[in-house]
Formats: C-alpha cells, sequence, structure tokens
C-alpha cells in the first residue's frame, strides 16, 4: 500500500558530456568549447544538458515525490559481459580530449543496483555519478 511518504525513483542516462554545475565541474577550455558548439549543433546533446539542469534546479532534494539519479557513462561501447566498473562524483578526464569507455551492459547494471540496493541508491540520489569500465 502506498504512503505519503513512498517517492518515485527516476534513473536517467546521460553524458559526461554533461557538466554538472550543481557541484561546480571544471572542464578544460577546449571541452568547453567543443561542448558549446555541440550543445547549438546536436539535438540529443542540448536534451542531455537541459534535462540534467531541469534536474538540478526544478526536481531538488526536498520534492516530495521524486528521487533521481542521473547516471554518466563514458564513450559507450558494446560488451557481452558485465565487468568491473569505476563509480565517480565527477568525470576522472576530458570528456572530449580523453575520454574513457564504459560498457553498456555495466550501465545498466549499475542502475539495476540502484534500484535493488537501497543503501547505493541513498548513496547516489540526487546526484550525477560518472561510470566508468576498469
Amino acid at each position: 500500500m502506498a504512503t505519503k511518504t513512498d517517492k518515485t525513483k527516476l534513473i536517467l542516462m546521460s553524458t559526461t558530456a554533461y557538466r554538472n554545475t550543481g557541484i561546480q565541474e571544471k572542464y578544460g577550455l577546449g571541452d568547453r568549447m567543443v561542448l558549446s558548439t555541440l550543445y547549438y549543433l546536436l539535438p540529443p546533446h542540448r536534451d542531455n544538458v537541459e534535462a540534467g539542469l531541469y534536474l538540478s534546479n526544478t526536481i531538488v532534494m526536498d520534492n516530495e515525490k521524486i528521487e533521481w539519479v542521473m547516471v554518466r557513462p563514458d564513450t559507450l561501447i558494446d560488451a557481452e559481459h558485465e565487468s568491473k566498473y569505476e563509480i565517480h562524483q565527477s568525470p576522472k578526464q576530458s570528456p572530449v580530449f580523453e575520454s574513457g569507455k564504459t560498457s553498456r551492459i555495466n550501465v545498466s547494471a549499475f542502475m539495476i543496483k540502484l534500484l535493488l540496493d537501497e543503501k547505493l541508491w541513498k548513496e547516489w540520489r540526487y546526484k550525477m555519478p560518472v561510470l566508468y569500465n576498469s
């Protein structure tokens, strides 16, 4: 039975190309120039940026109905099996000039773990973790 305290868990997938302004992530000048250009030329990138801004500015921590996590993998690759991966608060390298790799299967595994592991969910809710294959 649902109660007033039940919240919907929302997990979105974005990209390391979205800079989390809520924690003042800093990207290099070259990254900022390329990503700014992509914002105007590539609608999916603009959508990622706008979704991140909406989450961080509108669906804030004190929202009564929704909790969220925005997972930001680096360059997506295909893999047949889940492997070890790292979770970071921010990108550890340039998303444009030195991007890391993240398998789609690892992204989906992390998203499932977020839903099933309450401790992991509480660690990352209202945050934008970055995933890299180990």
